[in-house]
């Protein structure tokens, strides 16, 4: 693998002209927690209605709104398809044990922290819905398989302002989603079916969280994450306008004059219940505070030749270098490309 250093260290002199045009880009490129859709869309004007009428904070401080519905919405029937789903899954793992295995391990936990609950079938009464779902394995975690679901969302990809100023910085959200409620009469819609191995009792579980895959998610997760800088305004003023400029989707991707800043967003994203982690800074001090919620250890993130991933490139802090992957394409064709 090829490293190409695409630009480096943090910007210091104010060009207005260059200023226009980055602005112009980030605006076409960028997908903002406040949203750019006309607020006379029918569709937006429903889903803040319904945004703001169900998003209640729980004793604990937990989060919880309602699935984003339309209006024309109706749900069929979808068990006996979920069902026929679930054997393919169960066929295909019945080959790979050890996988079976270990997609088997991730319900519990799943269960412990409240993500799921267990459905007594013979207490149900509507049948709701049923989600597909399916194994993946990482190639950075060959040894984890994750449960996905089968609903599909639209993605765009953004990098900028990460060296406006001199601290740059990078956070995680661990487990976004699943830290925002789902409230009760709609959670019989985040259905899904198992099987043990070796059993043939068909078991059956309900989402109590807001699912990855699922198309509102993301619009559910920005709308909690401002209120909660909202309601924590008054002991952190600044964190709605980080928070709404400097996230894309789970991931923290800004600079700041001084990292005091950062960990007031922590503290704010705290009290909603969402873990701020993974952090990662060019600031050697500002990692050796934060030890116990780095990505890695400190020496490592500073080891010349190390890299860390931001938004689908490469971080070298050693050298405080951006760099992308660029593959060896061999001798191809300069016509066909082949």
């Amino acid at each position: 693998m090829h490293h190409t250093s695409l630009f480096c260290s943090n910007c210091l002199e104010q060009d207005n002209d260059l200023n226009q045009k980055v602005s112009q880009w980030w605006k076409a490129e960028t997908i903002p927690l406040e949203s750019k859709t006309k607020s006379n869309d029918p569709e937006v004007l429903l889903a803040t209605k319904i945004l703001n009428t169900t998003c209640v904070r729980q004793t604990d401080g937990r989060y919880e709104t309602g699935l984003l519905w339309r209006d024309d919405c109706s749900l069929p029937d979808n068990r006996s398809q979920a069902l026929t789903y679930l054997n393919h899954l169960v066929n295909r793992l019945q080959k790979k044990p050890e996988q079976y295995k270990k997609y088997n391990e991730g319900i519990q936990p799943d269960l412990e922290k409240g993500y799921i609950a267990k459905v007594h079938l013979h207490r149900q009464k509507d049948t709701g819905w049923f989600i597909p779902h399916y194994g993946l394995v990482s190639p950075n975690k060959p040894d984890k398989i994750r449960r996905i679901c089968n609903a599909k969302a639209p993605q765009s990809g953004i990098l900028l302002r990460f060296r406006q100023g001199a601290t740059a910085i990078q956070g995680d959200i661990e487990a976004m989603f699943m830290q925002i409620g789902v409230r009760q009469q709609d959670r019989c819609y985040l259905q899904f079916m198992w099987r043990q191995p070796n059993s043939s009792e068909l078991e059956v579980y309900k989402y109590q969280r807001h699912i990855f895959g699922a198309r509102d998610s993301p619009v559910c997760a920005n709308f909690v994450f401002q209120q909660t800088a909202k309601d924590d305004i008054e002991d952190h003023p600044n964190s709605l306008e980080i928070i709404q400029r400097t996230f894309y989707m789970d991931d923290m991707v800004s600079s700041f004059s001084d990292a005091i800043t950062a960990k007031d967003v922590k503290d704010t994203l705290k009290n909603g219940k969402f873990n701020l982690t993974k952090w990662c800074s060019n600031s050697r001090e500002f990692c050796e505070q934060m030890q116990d919620d780095l990505c890695e250890p400190v020496e490592e993130l500073f080891m010349k030749g190390f890299h860390q991933r931001v938004l689908g490139v490469y971080w070298s802090l050693d050298e405080d270098k951006i760099k992308f992957e660029a593959k060896d394409r061999g001798n191809l064709d300069r016509k066909t490309g082949t």
